[in-house]
Formats: C-alpha cells, structure tokens, sequence
C-alpha cells in the first residue's frame, strides 16, 4: 500500500488546470541577489537587496489529463499561471503563492512497480505573490 494520499500535499494550478489529486510533491524557491555596500572603513558589511529570482519543481501522478495538460504548459511560448496551496486537503490554510512563469524542463518516468511520475521545473518571470489566509 502507497502512502500516496489524494490532495494532501497541496492544491497546484498550472496554465489553469487544478493538479491536486496527482501532485506528490511542490517545491517553491524564492531567492534574491544582495548586493554589498559597504563603506570603506565600516566594520560591519552593509548590504541592499537586490533582485529577486522564483521558481516550482512539481512531481505529479502520471495520467492522461495530467501529460495533457502539462504538455501544453511546456509548449507554452507565453508565461503561464501558477498558483500553489499548500495544506491538507488543498484547503486555503497556509495561504497561497500565485505568479507566472515558463517552464524550464519536463520529465517522465517510471518504475518496476509500475509507478510512472511526471517532473516539471518552472522559472518565474515576474516573481511569486504570497496571499495570507482570509
């Protein structure tokens, strides 16, 4: 028996199709540049923050819907939407992080137990917007 758990993870949109039932995992990275401006003779290092940079790796449950979908968000030429909740049973919970971006790569796999996954790694193009719960 799989640990496997329907929607547990979170509730994942890509390019406007909801995932959640196959998503076994979400991974959101956020992470920005810090620019040094320390003064000379300072004793400390003073840094500004600079530009940020996003991205969402997703392992999904493969199936039909599924490799449909996420093989029109990987031929996408324009950004598409993402949208990630995390939180049992995909509820609003944790809140949410919602922005656009291209997807970088796409992989399918499967095993001897006859498990076959989906990987997708998408690049933000403008960042991720966090939405607190209401």
């Amino acid at each position: 028996m799989s640990g496997y758990i329907p929607g547990y993870v979170a509730t994942i949109t890509v390019n406007g199709v909801e995932h959640a039932p196959d998503t076994i995992s979400a991974n959101l990275t956020q992470s920005r540049n810090l620019l040094d401006k320390t003064k000379l003779g300072s004793d400390r290092i003073h840094r500004l923050s600079g530009l940020g940079d996003s991205s969402v790796a997703l392992q999904l449950h493969m199936n039909t819907s599924t490799m449909v979908a996420l093989m029109a968000a990987y031929e996408a030429v324009d950004p598409i939407a993402v949208i990630i909740r995390p939180g049992a049973l995909a509820s609003f919970d944790a809140g949410q992080w919602a922005g656009t971006g291209l997807v970088s790569s796409f992989e399918w796999a499967g095993d001897a137990d006859g498990e076959w996954d989906v990987s997708m790694q998408i690049d933000g193009d403008n960042g991720f917007t966090y939405t607190a719960p209401a």
